[in-house]
């Protein structure tokens, strides 16, 4: 790219960058974004928004990329990931959007969410994280896995128990944890006779009984410590690419429980191409609430690397 067209793109960024700051500080919210913007170094945070949207590019690329390979994981990356933790999203795997249902407790997805290119977001980050195990269990094994992970098909169920011996023997732990709804989902699947996914090493990270539902981002990174069985293991994250630089931030901020000195792996899920840019613009607005209105997220993303 010649000089001229960094400068193009540079000004292009530097402009979008200045609206998204307005928007922030006109959010509705009794002028809390606004007092605490007018309180901070503007340049600061915009150097913050523009490595975070840099950042985001390079997620989307290796998601492309991943996705186009079929997810080419090397055999020494896949000895060092202990755990795969996979961040829910909009949706159940059965629907492309969470309803209520007082019934049973569930709360539905936040409306401002239902974007269409978010829907799907819990099946496409839950099946894209069982991959990312797979492809572990297969880089350590040296051989495919023998069957499927996920089915509904009684003709698997004999199959199921040989591809659960597979995943015990050479399969990392797999960590998950949501709103109530996909967490009784995740359970269902976990115990279905006809999936490959062995119980043992399959986590459902929830709140203790009474305790509210966890419905953010900020919920899942926060009560990461609850997870015992895996708790120091090296980690690596599913979620959507641009997604994944909020995990980040707030991992930096909340810490305390993962592996000391460990970048986290991150293997990004494909966000439909045509939402990307309203999405960056989204979370890039957010990032300015949770770093400088809720103090809820480091203005510098946690260490991590895309190392395959």
């Amino acid at each position: 790219m010649n000089p001229s067209s960094n400068l193009i793109r540079e000004n292009s960024d530097q402009h979008r960058l200045e609206a998204i700051w307005q928007r922030a500080r006109e959010q509705n919210d009794n002028g809390k974004t606004r007092n605490a913007l007018d309180a901070i170094d503007k340049d600061d945070a915009f150097a913050m928004l523009g490595a975070a949207l840099q950042r985001m590019k390079l997620f989307e690329a290796a998601a492309d990329r991943d996705q186009a390979n079929g997810l080419e994981i090397g055999q020494k990356t896949a000895e060092k990931i202990e755990n795969v933790w996979i961040f829910s999203g909009v949706g159940t795997l059965q629907t492309a959007v969470k309803a209520p249902n007082p019934e049973k407790n569930y709360k539905g997805d936040n409306p401002a969410l239902i974007k269409e290119f978010l829907k799907w977001g819990n099946r496409r980050r839950f099946m894209h994280g069982l991959l990312v195990a797979q492809r572990i269990a297969e880089a350590r094994s040296g051989k495919q896995i023998p069957g499927k992970l996920i089915s509904d098909s009684q003709a698997d169920r004999q199959r199921a128990e040989v591809v659960r011996d597979f995943m015990r023997n050479y399969g990392p732990m797999i960590t998950f944890g949501g709103f109530f709804a996909e967490n009784d989902e995740a359970k269902t699947e976990r115990s279905r006779p006809t999936n490959g996914i062995p119980p043992e090493k399959f986590v459902i990270v929830e709140p203790a009984p009474g305790e509210p539902e966890w419905k953010t981002t900020t919920d899942q990174v926060k009560h990461f410590q609850e997870a015992l069985a895996v708790r120091g293991m090296t980690v690596a994250l599913v979620s959507d690419d641009i997604h994944l630089n909020r995990i980040l931030h707030i991992a930096g901020h909340f810490h305390n429980y993962l592996p000391k000195g460990c970048p986290l792996y991150l293997f990004p899920s494909v966000l439909p191409e045509y939402g990307r840019q309203e999405y960056e613009d989204m979370e890039l607005q957010g990032l300015l609430a949770y770093v400088y209105r809720d103090q809820v997220a480091a203005g510098q993303a946690y260490i991590h690397t895309l190392q395959r």
